[in-house]
């Protein structure tokens, strides 16, 4: 699946694949002009002033017997060669590279069910004790007690509670959080 989508987006693929496709076809033309052209065709001669007009059928072939375009049909043959091997090349460097993202995304997966394993659960605690410190600091600039207000059936998000017994000589009230223990 993967494979099959990356031979069908690649361009480098693609122009090694139209480039044996053109050294085939170049092979298969100087092939073609190696053999010998042969000529049919009728032959007519007509002298003026003579009675004795001629008609007949004429045959014509080269012979190569020296020039047979063996020079050319090698070249092409070795081109035809090279254009295959460098399209395995490119096909080889292809399955290289869908390798290399297939590892870095297993990699990825990876981390990501880490995070969500073990660092979304600590960032989801961090974020109820810091709304639970908020809501006891709105709590303690009020009137009553945190034991009052715990008492009337305050419920703190998180599990945590605090304890307003302790306080500091300025008056601020000292926030000492633990684990509620709810019977």
């Amino acid at each position: 699946c993967l494979l099959a989508e990356a031979e069908r987006c690649r361009p480098d693929l693609a122009e090694s694949r139209a480039a044996l496709l053109e050294s085939q076809r170049l092979y298969a033309q100087s092939r073609a002009a190696a053999r010998p052209d042969i000529t049919l065709g009728p032959r007519v001669q007509n002298n003026l002033g003579d009675t004795g007009d001629r008609v007949g059928a004429r045959f014509a072939m080269d012979l190569p017997l020296f020039d047979r375009n063996q020079g050319q049909i090698a070249e092409r043959a070795a081109l035809v060669c090279t254009q295959r091997a460098m399209l395995q090349a490119t096909e080889i460097n292809t399955l290289n590279d869908v390798a290399a993202a297939y590892l870095q995304l297993q990699d990825a997966q990876t981390r990501l069910d880490f995070y969500r394993a073990h660092v979304q659960p600590l960032v989801d605690q961090t974020e109820s004790a810091i709304r639970t410190a908020d809501t006891i600091k709105v709590l303690a600039s009020h009137s009553l007690g945190a034991t009052t207000l715990l008492g009337r059936g305050l419920q703190i998000r998180g599990g945590y509670a605090a304890d307003y017994t302790a306080r500091d000589p300025l008056g601020t009230p000292t926030v000492i959080t633990g684990a509620v223990n709810n019977p």
